[in-house]
């Protein structure tokens, strides 16, 4: 008796051994498993951060360059936002990167195993400000019709990003190609055709609607962008912006997203209220050190300058405040015209 009792004594205890073995095996592989895991999450994060530095690179050399386009092998989602603050942020990274000063025309997100990078000048008439267009091939851009501003801004579209040019009674049974995004592009002449477009119920394959409302002598000069997304069988309006410029319009169609283009359009307007100021500090300096014969020339120049100040800082500009300013801007264009052909006066920009 006194032997099975001590036999089921040592049962028990080799078999708590065993159940201590098998927790503490477990423990230690949930250990080491957990490190693999940390390290790889790391090792993503590092990944996904100098994907961010390299976007960062890119993007300061296409701020550097003048007309310029690239191809970007890049395999990692990239968010895009534009508010009081200007970031993005590469999906898994440790942090966002800001871009307050610099003008990034995108969508709010982008994945695909590439970027195209467009970069363009802003001018007026003066250097003013680098433009930097991000998209990829993942998105589709349709523009709709044959006039002359919808044909203006196709040619001006980046030579690789997906594009194509329809008649505007087309637009009907225009297919859904499984993009990630499909925008059509209107004039406002031909606004009605959206109401007839089928085939993008998939909420998978999200469609946009960029209307172009040129005013003024030239279709280039100034306009309204209005902003539509495609939801429940129909088109639903975002708002409608200013554009100054086809260049700026052309961003209103590569990002298709109102607070990513409002953002961007006001920075471009503060570095033209920036610049103007300079020039007319300039012009006054040229005013008092310059021949009796040029003094007059520099003095109109710095009422242009002021008016183009003036009507860069408006807060909330109207159609009218840029009909004022594409105005004064094509005027200090032939004033500087003037002098570089008629005077060997010293040119004001």
């Amino acid at each position: 008796m006194i032997e099975k009792k001590a036999l089921n004594k040592r049962g028990f205890a080799i078999q708590f051994n065993w159940i201590f073995v098998l927790i503490g095996g477990a423990v230690i592989l949930g250990f080491f498993f957990s490190l693999i895991t940390n390290q790889a999450s790391d090792e993503e994060k590092r990944s996904a951060q100098e994907s961010t530095q390299a976007i960062d690179t890119l993007l300061k050399i296409s701020l550097a360059a003048r007309d310029t386009q690239k191809i970007v092998p890049f395999d990692k989602k990239i968010y895009f936002s534009c508010d009081e603050i200007s970031q993005y942020y590469v999906e898994g990274a440790f942090k966002y990167s800001r871009y307050d000063y610099n003008v990034v025309f995108s969508p709010d997100e982008l994945e695909s195993k590439e970027l195209l990078i467009q970069n363009l000048v802003f001018e007026a008439p003066f250097r003013t400000i680098p433009l930097v267009y991000v998209t990829n091939r993942d998105i589709e851009y349709v523009f709709v019709g044959d006039s002359s501003i919808i044909n203006l801004l196709y040619r001006l579209m980046p030579e690789n990003t997906t594009k194509k040019i329809i008649p505007s009674g087309n637009i009907t049974d225009y297919p859904n190609n499984n993009y990630d995004h499909t925008v059509f592009v209107l004039n406002s002449s031909d606004e009605i055709y959206l109401s007839r477009l089928a085939n993008f119920n998939n909420p998978n394959n999200k469609a946009y609607a960029i209307i172009i409302k040129p005013q003024g002598g030239l279709v280039s000069d100034y306009g309204e962008v209005t902003f539509y997304h495609y939801a429940a069988s129909s088109f639903l309006y975002d708002g409608t912006a200013l554009f100054i410029d086809l260049k700026t319009a052309l961003g209103s169609i590569i990002g298709h997203n109102k607070a990513i283009y409002e953002c961007n359009l006001k920075k471009i307007l503060q570095r033209l209220a920036l610049l103007s100021q300079l020039h007319k500090e300039r012009m006054i300096y040229y005013g008092s050190h310059s021949t009796e014969s040029c003094q007059p020339h520099y003095a109109v120049a710095e009422t242009y300058f002021e008016k183009i100040k003036q009507y860069a800082e408006e807060k909330g500009p109207s159609i009218g405040d840029f009909k004022i300013l594409v105005t004064v801007i094509y005027d200090l264009r032939s004033l500087n015209r003037y002098l570089i052909t008629q005077t060997e006066c010293p040119l004001i920009y």
